[in-house]
């Protein structure tokens, strides 16, 4: 049935699907290519089986260059856990082509391959596509074989190609080969939704905690869609559909609210997304609540960016840690604003108030050490404040004359003797004279206060 050297080199996972909800077939539809799109995480090679009336929809991965990323073992349990994700009861198993696979799938009594009835030869027909007017010719064939005294796959796989030709045409040939491995089914393209939205009916709509398993179980969902297309959401829109209720309904009257939430740093986790999502929505319904009861909620991902993608080290949490970090930038600007959080990372620069640039991603504390800066305060003025010298006060350090960027129109050099001083309160205070604008001899410098040293 083959030699191991062929089962290495290509191997199919069959994720055969079913569903006890009542759906719609397009709902079907969209919740199979969703979990289509979230099947890319394992493999590139993939193929989708449409649903048809009378017949279980399936997807195919082609995982023979993968065997050292993850075993059959473990695929089988992440794929059936993914497929319950989305709606689905899954089956999940494993052949040396799509066929093969794809029979097992569909009798699951059967555990070798050999054993399966004749009526699996229907299933190498084409795994891709149900064909009713070539399953019912092959059908004959399969009645014409059965009085010849064969039972199973196994006994066809035996016969000569040569004699199937005279007896049953060039289609028994090709089936043949393809039961031994020996022709394989062309597989048709999947491409990805152009749009990535996810939908869901409302049944509780009380409160925004009731709302929030619905939320979650949406942004698991495009989370896991986003994952397998290698990108992280950026900037994302939530739509509530309303009931349309009351005596007299108002025609001018809005039954659709639409958030649009603008995301500081790319979000690819539903751990990360979910309680910016579920702020938001606190924060807006808080300002403009909602006079009716939700009907459907809806989130669609607008624009997005790759994804950082790299294989997890079992041994670092580095990847979760990278994650929660933007997701508390993320909240963080939500309460205090787009633009106001931010790291100060030092770039060489004398000027000390432009002495950093701003930076959204986590950096080790290495990068903010250098024992070549001398000391700076904690905090430092946006702008430099006139301040009246006091004689009472002590100079502890100083002064430390900083100069340059002669160059720049917006200073036109600068010249400053930096102190640090101590008040007679006990306050400790970092000041500079410019020098560049001294007075005339015998007048008073003018001091400015610039920034408040750690004690």
């Amino acid at each position: 049935m083959g030699s191991e050297s062929s089962r290495s080199k290509y191997r199919v996972a069959c994720l055969y699907l079913y569903t006890s909800s009542q759906k719609q077939p397009n709902d079907l539809a969209k919740d199979l290519h969703a979990l289509a799109e979230a099947c890319y995480r394992f493999s590139p090679q993939l193929a989708v089986r449409e649903s048809a009336p009378g017949d279980d929809p399936a997807i195919f991965l082609e995982i023979g260059g993968c065997e050292r990323l993850y075993s059959e073992q473990l695929l089988e349990m992440k794929l059936s856990r993914l497929a319950g994700r989305f709606g689905w009861l899954a089956r999940v198993t494993f052949g040396d082509s799509a066929g093969e696979a794809f029979a097992l799938a569909k009798n699951s009594s059967y555990f070798y391959l050999q054993d399966l009835p004749l009526e699996s030869l229907l299933d190498y027909l084409n795994p891709f596509k149900k064909d009713p007017d070539s399953e019912v010719a092959l059908l004959k064939t399969v009645g014409i074989l059965k009085t010849l005294g064969l039972k199973n796959v196994g006994e066809f796989a035996t016969l000569p190609p040569r004699t199937l030709a005279s007896r049953f045409g060039q289609e028994a040939v090709e089936l043949s080969a393809r039961v031994r491995r020996q022709l394989e089914t062309a597989w048709p393209g999947f491409r990805p939704s152009p749009i990535v939205s996810e939908k869901m009916p409302v049944g509780n709509s009380e409160s925004l905690e009731a709302l929030g398993f619905v939320i979650k179980a949406l942004i698991d969902r495009l989370v896991a869609r986003m994952y397998g297309r290698c990108e992280r959401a950026s900037r994302i829109q939530i739509d509530f559909d309303l009931v349309k209720w009351g005596k007299r309904l108002d025609e001018s009257r809005s039954f659709k609210r639409e958030f649009k939430l603008e995301l500081p740093l790319a979000q690819g986790s539903s751990r990360g997304l979910f309680p910016i999502v579920q702020e938001y929505l606190a924060q807006s319904l808080q300002r403009e609540p909602i006079t009716s009861p939700i009907d459907s909620i809806e989130i669609r991902i607008l624009d997005s960016v790759p994804s950082r993608g790299a294989q997890k080290d079992f041994f670092s949490r580095k990847e979760e840690e990278s994650e929660l970090w933007d997701a508390l930038v993320a909240r963080l600007s939500l309460k205090i604003g787009a633009g106001k959080v931010y790291t100060a990372v030092p770039v060489k620069r004398y000027l000390p108030e432009r002495a950093y640039q701003r930076s959204l991603e986590k950096r080790p504390v290495s990068e903010y050490r250098s024992p070549r800066w001398p000391h700076r305060p904690t905090r430092l003025l946006k702008y430099p404040q006139p301040i009246t010298w006091d004689p009472g006060w002590e100079v502890l350090e100083g002064p430390e004359r900083i100069s340059g960027e002669w160059w720049n129109s917006q200073y036109e050099g600068f010249f400053r003797d930096y102190y640090q001083v101590q008040t007679v309160r006990g306050e400790q205070l970092w000041v500079f004279v410019n020098r560049k604008s001294l007075p005339k001899p015998g007048a008073e410098p003018s001091f400015y206060l610039h920034g408040i040293p750690s004690a």
